[in-house]
């Protein structure tokens, strides 16, 4: 007999939440994305090396980021929550090299490529 509680079902909406808070930078799961995206770590790799089971990656994401100025008690805050490793957090969100933030920028737009913000817009009627 299995003593172990199984994990709880991946709530879709969630999921989908947690795959757009990796892409913004006001969410965990962005600092979180670019140490897995440098480390080359997809979510098992990333989840082992926090500490929790995959299926938890999705709260962590959704978590604001880890502030510089309140760096120790916003790293012992989530990896409390989440039963995290507080030492792996803390490396998964320090500041990247140059080199890896560069690597990692979005790139420019075509040069000479304008954009106009709807207010910005001749009317024309």
């Amino acid at each position: 007999m299995n003593d172990r509680m199984p994990e709880p079902a991946a709530d879709p909406h969630m999921e989908r939440f947690a795959r757009r808070a990796a892409t913004n930078p006001a969410f965990l799961g962005w600092q979180l994305a670019r140490f897995a995206r440098a480390r080359g770590f997809d979510d098992a790799a990333l989840a082992a090396y926090l500490g929790c089971a995959p299926a938890a990656l999705a709260d962590v994401r959704t978590c604001g980021p880890i502030r510089p100025e309140h760096r120790r008690a916003d790293v012992a805050e989530v990896a409390t929550k989440f039963g995290l490793s507080a030492t792996a957090l803390a490396e998964a969100t320090k500041e990247l090299p140059a080199e890896a933030r560069d690597a990692d920028a979005e790139p420019d737009p075509a040069p000479g490529a304008a954009f106009l913000a709807a207010r910005d817009r001749a009317d024309q009627s």
